[in-house]
This record gives C-alpha cells, structure tokens and sequence, in this order.
C-alpha cells in the first residue's frame, strides 16, 4: 500500500465565490480586496457551503460539519446564518450570496472556482482541535490552554527535575531516517511509532515521548546534546532503505553520556514482513539495554499479526499524526485515518489496539458517543492495554464520571511511559481539589516528555495557583530558555501572572504581540492582564473590547452580557462562558437569570452527582448567591455545605500560599455567616503568592454584606495598593526594555 492510497485530494489555497476571495490556510474573506472579519464558526459554515456548492447542504449536515455532530438546534443554525449574511451584507429577502430551501437547508447562490491547488494540510480551521481535550489541558478556570509548539535552542542538558545521573535504563526512539521510496515513508515512520510504543510497554524502560524526540527530526545534532536534552542515556538511530518489495533497515544504539555507538545491527526483510523488524530490532534493543530482562518482548505487542492490518494500522497512525502535529486541524485528512483504522478492524476484528486507535481519534474529533462502545470492545479484548484505559479515562473526565481518575491511574500502571496519562492523572486529581499530590504526577510527565510546551505550563500553572513560588520560578526560567517563539512568549505571560509577576507577564505577552501582532490571541491576553491591575486605559488602548474576560476583569458585567449572549450561540458548550456570564448577571441584580443560566449549563446537579472540577467551586459560589437572594435559603445551605468541605480539600493546613482556595473557604464561611472564619481566610488574599481576581473580591455575592465592614474594607485597600504596586512594576519593567 502506498502513500497515494491515502487519497490524491487537493483542494485549492484561495476560492472565488463570486465577488469573494476565500483564502482558506490564512482563514480569510476578502471583498475587492477588502478584509471581511467572520468568526471561526461563521467562516467554518461558509466553508461548507463553497465545498458543497452548487449543492443543497442539509441542516443535519451543517451541524455535522460545523458544529462537529454537538447537539444544537436548527434555530441555532438559523442565527449563525444569519451573522454570516450580516457580515457579507447579504439579503435573506433577496439572497446574494446564500440561499434558504425552506425546511431543508442552504446552498450557495455564487459560482465557485479555485484559485491555485495545494496539499489537503491547508483545510481551515473547522474549531479547536482539541476541544473536547480542555477540561485535561485546562487548571483552574483562570488558566487559558495554550497550543503546544516545539522549540529547541542550546542547552545543558539540566532539566527541572534535576535527574543528575540519566537512569541507565532510559532511552528515546530518535525519528527514522527514509531513504529509497517517498511513498513508502508511512512505513519508516510507523516503524519508529511502533517501536517507541512497544519499548514503553516493558518495564523497567524509561522511553522518552514521541513528540519531544519528534522535534530532532530535522535537526543535525550532537548525539550528546540530544541525549542531554532528552534526558536519556541511550538513543536509538534507525536508518531505513527501501526498494521495490525489499527494505533494509539498519539500527544503532548510541551512548548518550560519550556519544559513541554502543550496537548496530542492520536487518533484510520484505517490506510485508514490517512487522519481523520491529520485533527483531524491539528484542535486540531490549537485550542490550536490560540484558537480565526475561519479558517476552514480542508478546508485549498487541498489534496486528495479519500483514494487510499490520501496515494499513502504520499508515493509518501515520495519518492520524499528521493531522495531530498540524496547527490547523484537517478535517478530511482525520476521516482518513478514521476510514483507515476500520479496515484494520474488518481485517483482524479482535485487535484490540486497532479498536482503541479508532477510538481515540474519534474523542479527538470530539465525537464520544461513537468513541464509548469501541472503548468498551477494546477493553473487553484486552484488560490490559493501556491505550485503552487511557481513552476510556478521557472519556470518563469528559461526563464527569468519577471513574475517570481510576482509568488514568490503570493506564500507568500498564505503561508508565505515558506522558498524556500522567499529566491527565496529575490534572485530575488538582481538579478534585487536591494541592499536592499532582505535582508528582505532573514532573513524571515532564521528565519523559521534557521538550513539550504543554508540560511546562501545567506545572506552572500549578505552582502559581498553590503558591509555591520556586519552582514555578524555575519552570517559567525553563520555558524561557527553551521556547524562544511567540507561543513561549504567551506561556510565560500566563505563568508570571499566576505568580503575581504582572510586569514580567505583560513584558513577555508583549513580545509576543510584537512578534505576531495580526493575531489577536497575544493582545486579548495583553488586554486582561492590564485589567487585572486596574490598568484600564492600557487596556483599552488594545481595542479588544469584546474579549469576555477583559470585560470581566473590568467589572464591565452590562457589556459583557450584551457580548457573552451572542458568543453562547456560536459557543454553546463553551463552559467558562456560562461562568463569566452567570457571575455578571449576579453582579448586576439578575439572580433568577444569573441561577437558570448555570442550571441550563448542568448545575447543581453536576457537582453532586458527579466528579467535581475546581472550577465548579466558582460556578458554584455564584449559585449559592443567586440562590441566596432569591431566598432559597434551604437550598443554598446544602450547597454552602458542598462548596466549603470540597474546598477546604485543596487547602494546605498552616501553608496559605495561594489565594484561590483562600479565597472560596472564605466565600463559604460568608455564606454559612461564620464571619470570624471568613476573615481568618480571606486576610490570606492580600498577602497570599499571586494576585488575587479582584471581581471576585468586590463582587461575589458571599461578601456584599460586609461592604461597609473595617475589616473586609482594609483587605480590599490591601489587595488595591497590590495592584497599585504591579502597575507601577510594569511601568519601570517597560522603561527599561525596549518594547517601550
């Protein structure tokens, strides 16, 4: 099979449609030249109407494809509609542009007609790719997820483990060098993924992650260097030539610590026969680096044995891989993978790992009902792969299934070189209101996946929001020196912020701003950190007055209904939302709509009969208020009763280092009228590690009765003359740079 059978799709950089110019990898529509701004679901609906044109689109159909099968109504589908038409300047009396069959669907009225072809890669952005991963990559609902992107620059080798010693039995699968046929590339690179995942199965083997030993893929490096970067002691270099029908593949181990081969060996097999050299080579590398293991190192693979699965399951995860590793995701190229794992199930239909491969491809396109029952088949084949728990985990945290945390726990157990199941494992347990013993779990994942942005900023983020000053220091000096590019940038902004270092959070987000200013991610950052110190007049200055959070941070509840209202529609499952929202309609006086919207987003009831999250302590406060000034007091005594033991659970006894779980002990002793245990807490805020959100100080509704209060007053001066002190730090911070 070759690469071509993937499919020969091509699909165009830029459309005509009309007097429309779709540039589809930039995202964006333009009219005689003029910019057209469209929302991400606005230009994702227009996308599907110019792909299907001249055809009909079904309302079924455009959920499907815009809304990625999520369960909203047609008069949702009617109002996205509509703010497309406005943005186009189309007439829904007299359509230009999109065209109604009433009780059917829409179909584009314009001729379409392609510009120059490219590589199926540049599809638009059809949403997050990893939606339906953010609850995992998310801490507590003041934390924003940042995409992940590699970058490597000089450096010692030290991590923020401190290792010392490598661990003689650690070792990263470097990427596999392909040389001979460009359409047999699948196959070297599944070799590579095979290998790295089989050596993870076998215990007492430490194996470095795919995606930081992915980024020496094209880099000529010391081996010395790459094994200190990795912190390993063994790399594995495989070089792979093929000819026809026959494939050479020749394989090295190298010392890490003097950088000379310590084995080599090379193998001639039939390119058929992929699945002999993977094991071959699996077995030798097991031999010499744990020379007394006695496991069955070919038993531990639970791939394919049928040669026909065995390599569509190769071409099928180097599919699936590609769509991963693009910032942009692709659509067509994910249902290729999804097609391509089915047939390796309709060959061998008792492979576990195919079902569990299907399965987790399918939670990344954020379809769970589809993933749920092919979860089940693979753990019903095989108890004991982990892939599988791992995916059932997400599925679990995904409906706030308790059970999620057990899942995590038995994919580690089953293979503790998981670096997604450790930080998944690690953010579980600080959502359950646990403030220490993540972090183990968290440095585990950093330390086999040590050149991955993603680890850094979970770890970051997590000594911020605990108050452990330190180490998050050292983690944020790690991303600085690591990551020199705009996401780093954005990383450290959001890591000195929960740190409470607001003039090196703004100075970072600036560079970053400086380095992208047409993206607006950087400036709706810049926008809520000056808001956050009460530097409204920067903030302003940045035009990003329709960013939720900097209206929130504002105190600016009236627009951000008016804003919040309209970003439900195209965000209906955007959780953070309903909690901004929910909070500016109880700081406004709107009790009864300020409790309907949270329980139309699931609560109380989830918090109850599910696994709580830490941000459900911050929906929950505000219901309880709600409740309160609608004088169900009986209710909001039980729900008092909820938030105090959930998060006095994330408060470490004698250590008040950080202010958000101080905090919310204090909102609930407020409610529950235990003033003295109130302030006992709340005097922690104004002098706590980080800075705390002042809305929720001046605003929940557990403190309104204290607004004329001495004490509860002298804590709010403390917490001003904070913020106060930061202004001024960024000031001097700015002056003394040259972003100033």
């Amino acid at each position: 099979m070759t690469q071509e059978e993937v499919g020969s799709n091509r699909i165009p950089v830029s459309l005509h449609a009309g007097d429309l110019t779709i540039h589809l990898g930039k995202r964006e529509v333009r009219r005689n030249g003029v910019a057209i701004e469209l929302p991400k679901l606005s230009f994702q609906l227009l996308y599907v109407l110019v792909e299907s044109a001249p055809n009909l689109v079904s309302i079924d159909k455009l959920i499907e494809r815009v809304w990625s099968g999520r369960v909203v109504s047609p008069e949702t589908v009617t109002q996205r509609i509509k703010l497309l038409r406005n943005a186009l300047g189309d007439d829904a009396q007299n359509p230009r542009y999109i065209g109604l069959v009433r009780g059917e669907g829409y179909r584009l009225l314009v001729d379409v007609e392609p510009s120059r072809a490219t590589d199926i890669s540049l599809a638009p952005d059809s949403g997050d790719k990893r939606s339906f991963l953010l609850p995992l990559l998310a801490t507590l609902s003041c934390i924003g997820v940042l995409v992940a992107v590699l970058a490597i620059t000089s450096f010692d080798g030290s991590s923020v483990n401190s290792p010392g010693t490598r661990d003689s039995n650690s070792v990263a699968v470097l990427p596999v060098v392909s040389r001979g046929d460009e359409e047999h590339e699948y196959l070297s690179n599944g070799l590579g993924d095979e290998l790295r995942d089989q050596l993870g199965r076998i215990a007492g083997l430490r194996v470095a992650a795919r995606s930081s030993s992915m980024v020496f893929e094209d880099r000529a490096m010391d081996a010395k260097q790459i094994a200190a970067q990795l912190g390993v002691r063994w790399l594995i270099e495989t070089t792979t030539r093929s000819q026809g029908d026959h494939l050479r593949v020749s394989i090295q181990i190298i010392d890490g610590e003097t950088g000379f081969q310590s084995w080599s060996e090379s193998f001639d097999h039939l390119q058929s026969d992929i699945l002999g050299v993977q094991q071959d080579i699996a077995m030798q590398v097991v031999t010499q680096i744990l020379p007394d293991s006695t496991q069955d190192v070919a038993g531990a693979y639970p791939g394919p044995r049928d040669v026909s699965a065995h390599t569509l399951m190769l071409l099928a995860r180097h599919t699936e891989h590609k769509v991963r590793d693009n910032a942009l995701l692709d659509p067509v190229l994910l249902d290729r993978a999804i097609e391509l794992y089915s047939q390796v199930i309709g060959i061998e239909p008792d492979n576990a790992l195919a079902y569990s491969r299907l399965a987790s491809v399918l939670l990344y396109r954020g379809s769970l009902a589809e993933a749920e029952p092919l979860i089940e088949e693979a753990l019903a084949l095989d108890p004991g792969l982990s892939e599988a728990h791992y995916s059932n985990g997400l599925l679990l945290w995904q409906r706030r299934d308790s059970a999620a945390g057990e899942a995590f726990h038995r994919a580690l157990t089953l293979n503790p070189n998981n670096a997604d199941a450790l930080a998944a494992y690690g953010q579980w347990l600080w959502n359950g209101y646990d403030s220490t013993t993540p972090e183990r779990y968290l440095r585990e994942a950093l330390l086999i996946d040590p050149l991955t942005l993603q680890r850094y900023i979970d770890l970051g983020n997590f000594y911020g929001l605990t108050g452990t000053r330190e180490p998050g220091l050292e983690i944020a000096g790690k991303v600085e020196q690591l990551f020199p590019n705009v996401t780093g940038y954005r990383a450290l902004g959001r890591i000195y912020e929960v740190l409470g270092d607001f003039d090196q959070a703004i100075y970072w987000t600036r560079k970053a701003l400086e380095a992208e200013p047409a993206v607006p991610d950087a400036s709706w950052q810049l926008s809520e950190l000056y808001a956050r110190i009460g530097d409204d007049e920067h903030a302003i200055q940045l035009n990003v007055e329709t960013n939720v959070a900097f209206l929130f941070h504002s105190r600016r509840y009236a627009e951000l209904i008016d804003v919040g209202e309209e970003l439900l529609i195209e965000y209906p499952d955007d959780m953070q939302l309903y909690h901004l929202l929910s909070f500016a309609y109880l700081a406004e006086g709107y009790f009864a709509e300020a409790a309907r919207l949270l329980e139309l987003a699931g609560y109380p009831g989830i918090v109850l009969e599910r696994h709580g999250r830490a941000a459900d302590a911050e929906a929950m406060a505000t219901y309880i208020g709600a409740l309160q000034a609608m004088d169900r007091q009986a209710e909001a005594e039980q729900y008092t009763r909820w938030l105090l033991s959930s998060v006095l659970g994330s408060y470490t006894t004698g250590d008040p280092r950080g202010w958000w779980a101080s905090l919310f002990v204090a909102c609930a002793y407020g409610y529950a009228g235990d003033d003295k245990s109130m302030y006992q807490y709340l005097d922690n805020v104004s002098s706590g590690t980080g800075l705390v959100w002042y809305p929720w100080l001046m605003d929940l509704h557990c403190f309104q009765a204290f607004n004329n209060d001495g004490r509860y007053l002298g804590i709010v001066s403390a917490v001003e003359k904070r913020m106060a002190g930061q202004r001024e730090k960024v000031q001097a911070r700015l002056a003394g740079s040259r972003l100033e």
